[in-house]
């Protein structure tokens, strides 16, 4: 299946980085993991994130929706920094 595909990668990953593999696939698939995987999931969908990697900046009470600009991280740097200064 996809999922299992995945955690497969992940572990290869995992073992690329000279991580506890064993360990890390027992975190993967504990159940706080879990949790805290459904927490973020419900939290995007609250926000309305509907791509990922993204990008959600909150500042205050505001939340902002950025779009990534995977060859210059600079734009994303200056669109952040305008949200803060103008807050």
């Amino acid at each position: 299946t996809a999922l299992n595909q995945q955690l497969t990668l992940a572990i290869e990953l995992a073992r690329g980085l000279d991580l506890d593999t064993g360990q890390f696939s027992r975190d993967l698939s504990s159940p706080e993991t879990r949790q805290v995987l459904l927490s973020e999931i419900r939290l995007c969908r609250e926000l309305g994130a509907r791509s990922f990697p993204g990008l959600v900046l909150k500042h205050d009470d505001d939340i902002h929706m950025l779009r990534l600009d995977y060859n210059d991280p600079d734009v994303i740097c200056r669109k952040i920094k305008i949200y803060l200064d103008t807050g």
